[in-house]
């Protein structure tokens, strides 16, 4: 007669899960954590509960980027500018996708280099503008206003019986000098800064008091033979910043001239903004920064910022604190990324971060920080979030507070590229393309409660928040909001929790 084995009996017990504590793709999950959800919401945590229905907006024909300005949604359909829904009248886009930077009243359309007012619409048009064509120009010295010196005594003598207010060219050294005489002193003094009124129809339009032009084209008859007038004429090519302009046919920039000179030739008069892969705006200037090639073909690798409350200047350097900046960065590679942090324009390469300290171009520094920057492809991805700086590093999502960045993102456990970001209340949304899934992903983290999630989305290619709501745009052209009240709200919201292995403290018996 045989024997079986003595079974012992195995007590019986219920595990309770009470605390979802969000997404964990790694091998190893905790209790409460999901090794994969979509649609689930931390807005009820520690409770498990589905996201709100969206609402569809509207569907673009071909979409180029979405931002939310003073509550109102501004979108980019081709060549068209949107609000709400509506064409803005007069504005015309290339057909691209876009970088938005708000400026005060004036939102700022990049790489077109386009501004529109947002109050006032009928205000927009380029930042840059040029002029140019094969015209006669006369250039004569005048005043600040741009009004002609009167009785103006041209010799290489002193002129006799001066009186109060009198000019007088002298021409008996080289260079010529413009003199005045005072009454009071009873002698000439030297006026050190003349100017030249430039006239020809149509020179000044587009231009602004206190614009930097680059000037080109300007050159003395070749029979010529004062060379005296043929340098001051060669001297008003270059960089000028325009001191008057009293029609759109006269404009007044510093330089010298001893009589009314007509040049004929191909003028040009340029104000140009620097070529800039990242743009942001902090204390009310913009900043940019460019690795590449210059106009000129040279290699530039720089930092820029714009004169002091004016978008459209980027090279007025006059020794003020409302200056134009720019300086040369010594770190190898692209820039991958810019942010207006804790009121320092912050700029980042792959492993390098560039901060500008300072508050005007005199005493600006630029400090570098070796850290984790932001990966390449993912300079969309940087948004702040209760005041912590997020962002999409090559190894993960990084939280910068301004010294080191710590990571956030080792819970989703995959290789991510393109982010693309937008934070709405405690919550940081980023779209990027999973590598590991090969697919296109929207991830939530609640920067509050610390816990990530996945929500269902399409190829989203541009993300902002708008009167406290999130809008996103997809590859499609659909626009979607995650207030169903706003638009066509989804008929019902589909989700899934997906545990990961269980039993890990269990060796037998399972």
């Amino acid at each position: 007669m045989g024997f079986l084995p003595y079974l012992r009996q195995k007590n019986a017990g219920d595990v309770v899960t009470y605390t979802f504590k969000g997404l964990n793709r790694m091998t190893e999950t905790q209790d409460g954590e999901w090794h994969d959800d979509e649609n689930i919401s931390s807005r009820e945590h520690p409770m498990l509960c589905p996201r709100k229905k969206r609402s569809i907006i509207g569907t673009l024909e071909k979409p180029n980027g979405i931002i939310g300005r003073a509550g109102k949604l501004y979108a980019v359909d081709g060549t068209k500018l949107l609000r709400d829904g509506d064409e803005v009248e007069g504005v015309t886009l290339t057909d691209s996708r876009k970088t938005f930077v708000s400026m005060g009243a004036y939102l700022l359309i990049f790489p077109d280099k386009y501004y529109v007012n947002t109050i006032d619409h009928s205000d927009h048009g380029s930042i840059e503008n040029t002029f140019s064509g094969t015209m006669q120009v006369t250039c004569t010295m005048c005043r600040l206003d741009g009004s002609d010196y009167e009785n103006v005594i041209t010799s290489p003598d002193v002129p006799e019986d001066p009186v109060n207010g009198q000019y007088w060219i002298d021409t008996s050294s080289t260079p010529h000098k413009l003199m005045l005489y005072g009454e009071a002193s009873g002698s000439w003094n030297h006026v050190l800064t003349t100017y030249v009124r430039l006239e020809a129809p149509g020179i000044g339009a587009g231009f602004n008091t206190d614009d930097n032009v680059t000037i080109s084209g300007f050159h003395a008859d070749e029979g010529e033979t004062d060379e005296e007038l043929k340098t001051s004429i060669e001297d008003l090519n270059g960089d000028h910043v325009i001191h008057g302009k009293n029609s759109d046919d006269a404009i007044v920039v510093v330089g010298y001239l001893d009589y009314a000179y007509q040049v004929t030739g191909t003028i040009e008069l340029k104000r140009v903004v620097p070529d800039m892969e990242y743009i942001i705006e902090n204390d009310n200037r913009l900043w940019g920064c460019h690795y590449g090639y210059a106009d000129d073909g040279s290699v530039v690798n720089e930092i820029y910022a714009s004169k002091l409350g004016d978008f459209k200047n980027w090279r007025v350097y006059d020794g003020l604190s409302t200056d134009s900046y720019a300086v040369s960065i010594g770190s190898d590679g692209p820039w991958t990324g810019a942010a207006a942090y804790n009121g320092y324009p912050t700029f980042f390469k792959e492993n390098i971060c560039h901060k500008v300290y300072g508050s005007y171009p005199a005493n600006y520094q630029v400090m570098t920080t070796q850290l984790r920057g932001v990966g390449y492809g993912n300079g969309k991805s940087l948004d702040i979030v209760n005041g912590t700086l997020l962002y999409a590093s090559r190894d993960g999502v990084e939280a910068f507070d301004g010294s080191m960045p710590q990571s956030i993102s080792e819970v989703l456990g995959n290789e991510l590229q393109g982010c693309i970001s937008a934070g709405c209340g405690n919550r940081y949304y980023m779209s990027c393309f999973n590598v590991d899934n090969d697919a296109d992903e929207l991830y939530v983290y609640d920067i509050s409660k610390n816990v990530w999630h996945r929500e269902s989305c399409g190829e989203i290619i541009s993300m902002t928040t708008c009167d406290g709501e999130l809008y996103a745009l997809e590859h499609d052209g659909t626009i979607w909001c995650t207030d169903e009240r706003r638009g066509t709200p989804e008929e019902q919201v589909v989700w899934t929790a997906t545990s990961g292995i269980l039993g890990w403290d269990m060796t037998d018996h399972k």
